[in-house]
């Protein structure tokens, strides 16, 4: 549950990853196992550190980071067998029931909801500037969801403060908190009850695409949402998707967007960024390969010598930039191969007369990378595993 790792990328480059969005890339459950018998013994240890940590948190009255955990329950532990995590005592349903409804699967879900996480009313905003909608959204419970609705929950609640535990800025709709932790029946459910499906800063195709759900895309699509929706900053969801590695959501907003999808800097982005290949559940923003990326985007027939146009208050070297730049600069190393190998052109330089081979030198990028920019062979041939020299491993904390 903590968020920060250390990346050793050669023995020349040591990287700390402290974002709290690259610790939500997938459930634990849902991964592959060599022994399915694993899954049985991981469930109880998980579920006794989530119980550990939600008293800390109520010990130190940091109500805030318990309910947020709590609400996380439903994601971490999807796809294990789990038994309740949390039911504080002194729960009443009747005190909880607001006049005019019946004790329905939707009232009680949603009174106990309330008690669980010590909120008053459908409509509070706690201190942390959360709605119960948006917990809920976060949760992905659809009756408990369908119940915040019909006692009168806004569907277009969105978050008024930025939440590190979960690295999410203000301004993200409920909406958008589904797509991003793929709870997709609660996702209609706001849908059909009138949700907005583009607005906040990040708008929920831009959160589908950082969580590599496609199916999040699609249901925003059939809804009528534009798959190219830009986000506060004029960013297009597909940027998003390359620049967190998301390789099947970006196919999916290609697809959807059909002749409209704008490559436009979208390798940039996912040098830039470390889009990511590592297998599920560590499907991971900010991960540390990107050669299905760079394969995604070539097959896309992105512009493999595109030079950025950028003023050069942004980064020394950005203005006039390719991607193979861009990934030397990043430390994107496989990435750098990768675009090597698909034939990137080595020759060209930036805006301040820089070769990537220049900047390889620079920055102590790994040996067989600075041969391979030097000599202009494949980098895959010099590249010999070794644990003693360019050799990457990783490191949570």
């Amino acid at each position: 549950m903590q968020s920060s790792w250390i990346a050793i990328k050669s023995s020349k480059n040591v990287e700390v990853m402290s974002s709290s969005v690259a610790s939500y890339g997938g459930s634990v459950g849902e991964g592959i196992f060599s022994q399915t018998a694993d899954l049985a013994m991981l469930s109880p240890v998980l579920g006794q550190r989530f119980r550990r940590k939600l008293m800390a948190y109520l010990r130190a009255q940091d109500f805030v980071s318990y309910r947020v955990l709590l609400n996380l329950h439903n994601f971490h532990m999807r796809g294990l067998p789990v038994d309740e995590v949390f039911d504080p005592p002194g729960f009443d349903p009747d005190a909880f029931s607001s006049e005019g409804f019946n004790h329905s699967l939707e009232t009680q879900a949603v009174a106990r909801f309330l008690h669980q996480n010590g909120l008053k009313n459908v409509r509070q905003v706690d201190e942390g500037g959360w709605t119960p909608l948006c917990y809920a959204a976060m949760n992905g419970d659809p009756v408990l969801v369908r119940g915040l609705l019909q006692q009168r929950a806004n569907p277009n609640d969105q978050t008024k403060k930025q939440q590190k535990m979960v690295g999410l800025f203000p301004r993200i709709s409920a909406l958008a908190l589904c797509a991003f932790f793929r709870n997709h029946e609660a996702m209609r459910l706001l849908i059909d009850a009138g949700a907005s499906i583009s607005s906040g800063w990040e708008p929920p195709m831009c959160t589908a695409a950082w969580a590599n759900c496609p199916t999040s895309i699609r249901i925003l699509c059939e809804a009528g949402a534009n798959a190219m929706v830009p986000d506060v900053l004029g960013l297009p969801a597909l940027q998003h998707a390359t620049g967190f590695g998301s390789v099947e959501a970006f196919q999916e907003i290609c697809a959807q967007a059909s002749n409209a999808a704008d490559l436009s800097y979208a390798l940039h982005w996912a040098m830039l960024f470390r889009g990511g290949d590592c297998p599920p559940p560590l499907n991971i923003p900010f991960s540390l390969g990107s050669a299905r990326m760079v394969g995604a985007l070539v097959d896309a027939k992105a512009d493999l010598n595109e030079q950025l146009k950028l003023s050069t208050r942004f980064a020394y070297h950005a203005n006039g930039a390719t991607p193979l730049m861009i990934a030397l600069i990043a430390g994107q190393y496989e990435g750098a191969a990768a675009l090597i190998q698909v034939g990137a052109d080595v020759g060209l330089q930036n805006a301040r007369g820089a070769l990537p081979v220049d900047l390889a030198r620079e920055l102590a990028a790994p040996s067989f990378l600075i041969r391979a920019l030097e000599e202009r062979t494949n980098p895959c041939r010099l590249a010999e595993p070794s644990f003693e020299e360019d050799e990457m491993i990783e490191v949570h904390l």
